[in-house]
């Protein structure tokens, strides 16, 4: 079969295109855990600052636990 034939197949099965278009299953909820936060962001704070971040910008975001220090990794966690 050809090329042209193929497609002019594929156009004229009403087959294929219902399968294209199957109504989506329904998502389920899900919810965002956070990681535990760690009792100081000393080492977060001092990576930050090494990154040339304002220590003003740093302050805010700490200061609205808006940004944490998560254990046991020490990872930066960005909240919002």
């Amino acid at each position: 079969m050809t090329f042209i034939e193929t497609v002019s197949q594929i156009a004229n099965d009403e087959s294929a295109l219902r399968k294209q278009y199957e109504k989506p299953k329904p998502r389920t909820e899900r919810s965002l855990i956070l990681p535990t936060k760690a009792e100081n962001n000393d080492i977060a704070i001092e990576y930050l600052k090494g990154r040339e971040i304002n220590e003003n910008v740093i302050s805010y975001f700490t200061e609205n636990d808006m940004l944490y220090q998560s254990v046991p990794m020490n990872n930066i966690v960005f909240v919002g």
